[in-house]
């Protein structure tokens, strides 16, 4: 912002009043905010948090998800002992994680 002020005594209160306001538009501070569509915003946050989903199943499980919701394990030769201990500790984790998982794909299907 410009501010066109005069070094006249008689606008001292005139300089004085744009000085201010000039301040004040300073601190004005613009944020572009992207228009999104509520749905898509929800489908997006859903997908994100499905992949998320699918690479905690994938490290902690050794369980793969196929796109079809089946599950396929996958182990290599050095993670079949962490695998054997991983999956005794956190089976639960693991069944509430495909779980959820299937929750949001079902929700995803219905919007």
């Amino acid at each position: 912002m410009i501010a066109a002020i005069s070094p006249a005594d008689i606008n001292y209160e005139e300089t004085l009043s744009t000085l201010r306001y000039a301040d004040r538009a300073k601190a004005i501070v613009c944020k572009a905010v992207i228009n999104e569509d509520a749905n898509a915003r929800l489908i997006r946050d859903l997908k994100e948090e499905i992949m998320k989903l699918k690479e905690l199943l994938k490290h902690e499980a050794g369980i793969d998800l196929s796109p079809d919701g089946a599950s396929i394990p996958f182990l290599s030769t050095t993670n079949t002992s962490k695998h054997h201990r991983l999956k005794s500790t956190s089976s639960q984790s693991s069944e509430d994680a495909l779980e959820r998982l299937k929750e949001n794909q079902k929700l995803m299907d219905s919007l």
